[in-house]
């Protein structure tokens, strides 16, 4: 929205206090969209780095959103977005407290929304990325076993990168054959008979 380009702008022209007061003036006009939250928590972790603001903001968003459709996701969004931020420069004890709340509400989120298949790849894309593969992989499955095509693909690679990153490269390798088992050298991807 409008908001959104006059921060870019704003940023862009080097003003971050101002970019920093247009998106608390689009929270506090309308502070049920999740989306404005979102913007506000990333600013203040990617932009200023200011990490204890940003966890003011995500518990203020906790206190002021109301239940919706996309409280959970936007909180879960939030609290990954400190999680990372900490991973980068933080304590053991900030990880753990902003990894343990965005599951929390990521899980939330999926439990909100089972069909949902946005969140089950976000959900997805946090455990893989901190490193909670088994946990994921639970996930990936459950997708590759019941999920529309494009979802069947996006799994599969993601478990193939799970695979490859092991050292297991036969069985990454096998997800993309046609009768899913390990082919050849060199016959990567072609038809064949067993």
């Amino acid at each position: 929205s409008e908001w959104l380009w006059l921060v870019q702008i704003l940023l862009n022209d080097k003003r971050p206090d101002e970019a920093r007061n247009e998106l608390r003036k689009a929270v506090d006009l309308f502070p049920k969209d999740p989306d404005r939250w979102v913007a506000l928590t990333s600013f203040m972790v990617f932009s200023t780095k200011n990490l204890q603001e940003a966890e003011n903001v995500v518990h203020e968003a906790e206190l002021k959103l109301p239940s919706s459709l996309r409280r959970a996701e936007a909180l879960a969004k939030c609290c990954d977005m400190l999680c990372r931020a900490y991973e980068n420069g933080g304590t053991e004890a900030n990880v753990k407290k902003w990894y343990d709340a965005a599951r929390k509400w990521y899980e939330q989120a999926e439990n909100d929304h089972p069909q949902d298949l946005l969140i089950k790849r976000s959900l997805t894309e946090f455990l893989l990325r901190t490193n909670h593969l088994s946990d994921a992989e639970s996930y990936l499955n459950a997708m590759i076993q019941g999920g529309n095509a494009e979802t069947v693909a996006w799994a599969t690679r993601k478990r193939a990168l799970i695979y490859a990153g092991a050292q297991q490269l036969s069985k990454a390798l096998a997800l993309f054959e046609p009768n899913g088992k390990p082919a050849r050298p060199g016959d990567e991807g072609k038809s064949r008979k067993d």
